[in-house]
């Protein structure tokens, strides 16, 4: 089982991408991860069944991500990260990084 950081660096102002949510998840212990940009190809035929990829951004990167984690049988986490994130609010995800 892997850990994934899938960031979305175009959605959003960009400021919650690699740099903003590291320091977060490593505070929650996860300190070992794959960190790719979803623009890279390559991390969606790279996924197996059990990693758990977190992937920040907007509907529209989160839609694009649980799609592949279906695919690979694997564990998806939405972080927040989107203009409106109408996703992870009809969720009822928190925003604060660390509540979340």
């Amino acid at each position: 089982m892997r850990h994934w950081l899938i960031a979305n660096t175009q959605a959003g102002n960009g400021s919650r991408g690699e740099g903003f949510w590291k320091p977060h998840l490593e505070r929650a212990g996860i300190t070992s991860l794959q960190v790719c940009d979803l623009a890279e190809e390559d991390w969606e035929t790279a996924l197996e069944a059990g990693d758990i990829v977190l992937v920040a951004g907007g509907d529209g990167t989160v839609n694009r991500v649980a799609r592949a984690c279906l695919e690979h049988d694997a564990i998806l986490g939405v972080l927040p990260s989107g203009t409106a994130n109408d996703f992870a609010r009809n969720l009822g995800l928190p925003e604060d990084p660390d509540a979340l």
